[in-house]
């Protein structure tokens, strides 16, 4: 078995593929199929590889949001982003990045700032729900643990029961 850093030093030309690109080569050219099915595709592809890895990476994917599974196997999103791995060519990135929304992750925070902001006071349950249906997930204690902390900074304040901006 060649070594990858080996191989990426006799061809600097073509860098690794990494599992992640290899196992969305597979589901590309062949559709839904299990771990199992996907690891000998790999292995007939000249490759390595056992289906732990594959699981793991599967695992990662399907939290990039890149792959799911359905009905028993696995399958790409329809949504999925072109390029998977870091070590592929860019190719037609530039272009790609103009339709993109740039996507910030929400704090808690800030999930209570605006909507304190939108809605005036609220009680915590309210708040958990306008966060709820803003698409926010948060936990009762999470969103009590932060309004506490927006509390001591100054941030908000509670008067009858309902959380308000300062």
């Amino acid at each position: 078995m060649r070594l990858q850093a080996e191989d990426a030093l006799t061809n600097p030309s073509s860098p690794p593929q990494t599992i992640g690109a290899a196992i969305t080569e597979v589901l590309t050219n062949r559709g839904a199929l299990s771990v199992a099915q996907i690891a000998e595709e790999i292995e007939a592809g000249g490759r390595e590889i056992d289906r732990r890895k594959v699981s793991f990476s599967l695992q990662a994917l399907k939290k990039r949001g890149l792959a799911k599974m359905k009905n028993g196997n696995w399958v790409l999103t329809k949504g999925r982003a072109e390029r998977v791995s870091r070590t592929s060519p860019k190719g037609n990135l530039k272009a790609q990045n103009k339709t993109r929304k740039p996507t910030v992750p929400q704090t808690v925070g800030d999930h209570i700032s605006g909507i304190l902001t939108q809605n005036g006071p609220l009680a915590l349950a309210e708040l958990a729900k306008n966060i709820k249906a803003a698409g926010g997930k948060v936990k009762n204690s999470t969103l009590s643990n932060t309004l506490q902390k927006m509390k001591l900074r100054g941030l908000v304040a509670s008067a009858d029961g309902k959380w308000q901006l300062v």
